[in-house]
């Protein structure tokens, strides 16, 4: 029976020293993460010194909702809004010229844009247009400050109005200003950008030619109206005299007025013309409109008027009140 208790005994001391050697080598618990995330675990050699070479994806994938972006292949996207890249970009994908979204086609068309599907680059253009940085766009002219303040003057044809706002808001403003830039200077829309407003428009390039036509005729009419409350009797006089001694500044002139939808950007030029007209030969410049017995004179270097029943004035008066007319000398 002793031997028996002996072995025990051994046996509990040898399991005593197994439990003391195994709380000798354990180390304590972790303690518990207060954000709950898993302790790191390190698996296989440290890489945390290894940097990645930077990956390119191209252009920002926010790129196309900058409305100011003039990287036009930079806002491309389907018509569903998803990002493209230049490469991916079709006909029908959209792209964004300085805020006004259009699609590639009508880009291609307008300049904007160059190359093939699959190959396309942006021409440089749109950051001329918009005053941007690129190398190739040249440093844009200065705009032409007006000389008044007021109120947009509408036209008093309600329908070439309504015309006039149907374009503006239905096509990109790069073509809008290309468009305009071709009647200055040529009398008539390009054909490239008349098809490409048309695209962006929705209607055929005959309607829409036919719907500029009557938006420039309510120019015209706009600008003669204010020709002659300013004392001009023939508009198309003044056009002439214009054209011939100051035509980029008319020009220019012309652009303000659509810009600024108000005729009285013109108001300079008027004034230089009525004075050239009366520094002139009386007999050259203009016919009586009122009954003969009208004494033409010049007094100190000015064009007096003596009218009958109406009396002495000088010649710029009479033709504010529209007593005399020019004539196309």
């Amino acid at each position: 029976m002793s031997d028996l208790i002996d072995g025990v005994a051994v046996f509990e001391q040898r399991e005593a020293a197994v439990r003391a050697a195994a709380n000798a080598t354990r180390e304590p618990a972790p303690s518990r993460n207060p954000f709950s995330f898993s302790p790191k675990i390190a698996v296989g050699p440290d890489v945390s010194a290894i940097t990645a070479p930077p990956v390119s994806h191209g252009p920002s994938i926010d790129g196309h909702l900058d409305p100011t972006n003039v990287d036009v292949l930079a806002t491309g996207r389907t018509q569903s809004g998803f990002q493209r890249s230049s490469a991916e970009l079709g006909m029908n994908d959209l792209v964004t010229i300085n805020g006004s979204p259009t699609t590639v086609k009508v880009a291609l068309r307008l300049g904007y844009l160059a190359g093939k599907e699959g190959d396309f680059r942006d021409t440089g253009l749109a950051a001329k247009e918009a005053g941007g940085g690129k190398g190739t766009a040249e440093t844009p002219k200065a705009q032409v400050q007006p000389d008044y303040t007021g109120n947009e003057t509408a036209f008093d044809d309600h329908r070439a109005e309504n015309l006039f706002e149907t374009i503006v808001h239905g096509t990109p403003e790069g073509a809008q200003i290309r468009a305009m830039t071709d009647v200055i200077a040529k009398g008539a829309v390009s054909n490239d950008t008349l098809r490409a407003m048309a695209d962006a428009a929705g209607v055929s390039p005959q309607m829409l030619q036919t719907d500029l036509a009557k938006v420039q005729d309510a120019f015209a009419a706009q600008a003669a109206k204010a020709f002659r409350t300013s004392g001009v009797t023939d508009p198309d006089a003044f056009v002439e005299w214009a054209e011939q001694h100051h035509r980029g500044e008319f020009r220019d002139a012309m652009s303000q007025h659509v810009m600024d939808r108000n005729p009285k950007a013109y108001a300079k030029l008027v004034s230089k013309y009525l004075a050239s007209r009366e520094s002139s030969t009386p007999a050259d410049i203009m016919e009586a409109t009122s009954d003969t017995g009208v004494t033409v004179r010049k007094v100190d270097g000015q064009v007096v008027l003596d009218l009958p029943g109406i009396g002495t004035m000088s010649y710029a008066a009479a033709v504010r009140q529209g007593l005399v007319k020019l004539s196309r000398g």
